[in-house]
């Protein structure tokens, strides 16, 4: 009918010569570009598997080396020069003053702009500055991976501090005496956390 049934959808059958692959696709979701990338891994693989069978699956190569190189090195060639005598938080205002509407970080669906970010890590700079933290000064950062790190790690930098990553999934005597070696004169955490640090550092944090 020319009309493919489902999103993709893949028949084979044995051939003389081998087997025989028929590949149809829904060309509203699909490019013949990514069908036909698709159809040379699935080729490469059966071919791999024909020349190893009992090879792991992990094992086995489904990407030509052209493709390999462009996937590592073409596709990561992403060095950029910069100044090398300024730090990452004056690199980031800099930013933030050219393209203040670009995404300057995303996290799952969240996202923020350099705009947002640097207001963010300017207000927190502040309020630790107002806290006493300034050069060789260091500040704990007790937080899971999201963009309120982010703003902890810039916005510390940007008060002249140093932070110390304090990962909650560390366990607790090593997080302990993280504490008592560095000595932070201020930890930041978030709200999910406040309980699990106050039974580290005491009821008086």
């Amino acid at each position: 009918t020319g009309i493919s049934k489902f999103d993709l959808s893949l028949e084979v059958t044995e051939a003389p010569h081998g087997l025989s692959c028929i590949m149809e696709y829904s060309t509203t979701l699909f490019k013949p570009e990514t069908i036909a990338r698709l159809c040379r891994h699935f080729a490469a693989m059966c071919g791999a598997i024909a020349a190893a069978p009992d090879a792991a699956l992990d094992a086995l190569q489904y990407v030509g080396t052209h493709e390999r190189h462009q996937l590592l090195d073409t596709f990561n060639a992403t060095a950029s020069a910069y100044a090398h005598d300024r730090c990452i938080h004056e690199l980031f205002a800099e930013q933030a003053a050219a393209t203040p509407e670009s995404i300057a970080v995303s996290f799952g669906t969240a996202q923020l702009s350099y705009a947002q970010l640097h207001d963010k890590c300017d207000y927190l700079a502040q309020y630790l500055q107002s806290m006493g933290i300034g050069a060789d000064d260091l500040v704990g950062l007790y937080m899971e991976r999201s963009l309120e790190l982010m703003v902890g790690l810039m916005g510390t930098l940007m008060a002249g501090g140093a932070y110390v990553p304090l990962d909650p999934d560390y366990p607790q005597e090593r997080l302990a005496y993280m504490l008592q070696d560095t000595q932070a004169k201020v930890i930041l955490t978030q709200a999910t956390f406040k309980e699990q640090l106050r039974e580290l550092t005491g009821p008086d944090t």
